[in-house]
């Protein structure tokens, strides 16, 4: 799982480090099934996600440790979910940002989803990529 840098190596609480690995993989999202992310803890408490160098997806393209994927708590209270945190994301190099959120679901799971108030929990596969702790 680890790329041999030491960046992805840490077990820490999400809120400062925690590796992420893809479950399932989304056409849409351009994720792929044992794709693998950091979610990391910067200045001013601000969370970033960043994709594993090694990724099959493409959004280790836009995305690395000096250009990470913003993350920043949700204005509105989720109907599906626990916690909500929106992004702007670039999934594919040279494509258009595009808002996306990374969820705690009641079960604890955490998922990159479309829609945050998705009345069927994104289970859509083109929509959504779950993700393992």
């Amino acid at each position: 799982m680890a790329s041999g840098n030491g960046f992805w190596g840490r077990k820490d609480s999400m809120w400062g480090g925690e590796t992420l690995k893809c479950h399932d993989g989304s056409r849409r999202l351009h994720v792929k099934r044992g794709d693998i992310f950091r979610v990391e803890k910067g200045p001013g408490r601000r969370l970033t996600l960043i994709p594993d160098p090694d990724n099959k997806g493409t959004w280790k393209d836009s995305h690395d440790k000096s250009n990470p994927i913003r993350i920043n708590p949700t204005k509105h209270t989720p109907t599906v979910f626990e916690r909500a945190y929106s992004m702007k994301v670039t999934i594919k190099k040279g494509a258009t940002a595009e808002r996306l959120f990374l969820v705690e679901q009641d079960n604890g799971a955490i998922a990159i989803v479309v829609k945050a108030d998705d009345p069927n929990g994104g289970g859509h596969d083109d929509d959504m990529a779950s993700v393992e702790r």
